[in-house]
């Protein structure tokens, strides 16, 4: 099968969290967001619990959920390993 460059750009377009004109954008529940950073479910609640995580785009009932665009963005902005100076010195 021959893919053709716009069907790439869509594919592209698709993994960075476009949606096109008329569908619902993919939302990610937590337990996505969890295995999208590899992280244990028990993990992102915390994150989620002490505000590191954004706030959800929604919720469903009792289910948060982002958009990934939202977590990219987040992921992007965030401070790297070893930001925020840790336990201060003796």
């Amino acid at each position: 099968m021959h893919v053709t460059m716009e069907q790439d750009e869509r594919a592209r377009l698709l993994a960075e969290g476009w949606t096109p004109p008329g569908q619902v954008p993919r939302l990610l529940t937590l337990d996505e967001v969890a295995a999208r950073y590899g992280w244990t479910i028990a993990t992102a609640r915390q994150y989620r619990a002490s505000g590191v995580l954004p706030p959800p785009d929604a919720v469903f009932g009792r289910t948060p959920v982002w958009l990934p665009a939202t977590l990219d963005v987040w992921e992007r902005d965030r401070p790297g390993q070893g930001a925020g100076g840790g336990r201060p010195s003796r």
